[in-house]
């Protein structure tokens, strides 16, 4: 069974049952259900946190895929979980066919232990972001900030150097919040793998290129990746918005909205063309609704086979120009 809403945990409990099937057949199924959906085969642990793991077919470390399991005040394994790539997200609900009443001081217990972990859980989370709140502003502060280059700007995708920083081999890009505090850092390698500091907090974080103005003069774009946004940035002269990825793009349009009430804001969206269900477009056309903006999106000549994104299009676009002078 599949519920694409939250269940809710704890409160007022009218009716409380238990599953009578073991809770190895329900891990069984989550895993099978989850498989079914293209998204590998995550160690399924019911502590209520987040992972993030590797799913088939991606990129080795790539962590694309994440997992939240646990076991619902009615004795039920729930388990979200999906892909940061693709942007597919499911809930897996136990099947609550064949189950028994709980005695008042059961429930009671299993309300109490579940809001137990809950504020665990959030203390531990919350002390996991601040742990990589510090390190990623220590290393911010020891990063090259001034004028720098580097294989994957210059020579992979042909832009420049904004607001962003050099670590040893790395390019690093600040996750902001609002307020402009430093979060969490992405980090490119030079062969292009991407990677975030460990256990941080993304969701609503953003980077921002360009000085946007709450005007209704001033238009801002807002898109996925870094290279991507430099490009549109570069080709229009207009502020860009990092998101970073398609599942951040609806929080961060809402919090820019906020910041620019009065700008005009379009969202950038990749083309994953070579995509089932082009998650580029979806959620990007998503974010737009989210705070009634425009969206736009690449579109590719037949002669381009593998571009997916406004970078690729431009590069593309230039490598071509170049060809016939």
């Amino acid at each position: 069974m599949k519920n694409t809403t939250t269940p809710q945990q704890g409160g007022e409990v009218a009716l409380q049952q238990q599953h009578c099937n073991t809770l190895t057949e329900q891990f069984q199924n989550a895993a099978t259900e989850i498989q079914t959906n293209q998204l590998g085969n995550p160690e399924i642990i019911a502590d209520n946190r987040l992972r993030r793991y590797t799913v088939a077919g991606d990129k080795p470390k790539s962590n694309n895929g994440w997992i939240r399991a646990f076991i619902d005040i009615n004795g039920v394994l729930v388990a979200h979980y999906g892909s940061w790539k693709t942007g597919q997200t499911h809930t897996f609900i136990g099947n609550r066919n064949n189950i028994k009443t709980l005695t008042t001081a059961e429930r009671r217990a299993l309300v109490r232990q579940i809001q137990e972990q809950k504020r665990e859980q959030k203390k531990a989370e919350r002390q996991n972001q601040l742990a990589t709140k510090k390190e990623a502003q220590e290393t911010w502060g020891q990063a090259k900030q001034a004028d720098f280059e580097h294989s994957y700007l210059v020579d992979d995708k042909k832009v420049g150097a904004y607001g962003v920083a050099k670590f040893k081999q790395q390019v690093l890009i600040p996750l902001r919040d609002a307020k402009g505090v430093i979060w969490n850092l992405q980090r490119i390698y030079p062969n292009g793998k991407k990677f975030y500091l460990k256990n941080g907090r993304i969701l609503g974080l953003f980077h921002t290129i360009g000085q946007p103005e709450n005007s209704e003069h001033c238009t801002i774009y807002i898109g996925e990746g870094y290279a991507t946004m430099a490009s549109v940035h570069e080709k229009t002269g207009k502020p860009a918005i990092v998101a970073f990825s398609t599942a951040n793009l609806t929080p961060v349009a809402i919090a820019v909205r906020r910041l620019y009430p009065q700008a005009r804001i379009i969202i950038a969206c990749d083309n994953d063309r070579f995509t089932k269900g082009n998650p580029g477009i979806f959620y990007g056309r998503k974010a737009a609704t989210a705070i009634h903006a425009e969206y736009i999106y690449p579109e590719f000549p037949a002669e381009c086979t593998t571009g997916t994104d406004f970078n690729d299009l431009i590069n593309f676009e230039k490598e071509a120009a170049n060809v016939k002078s």
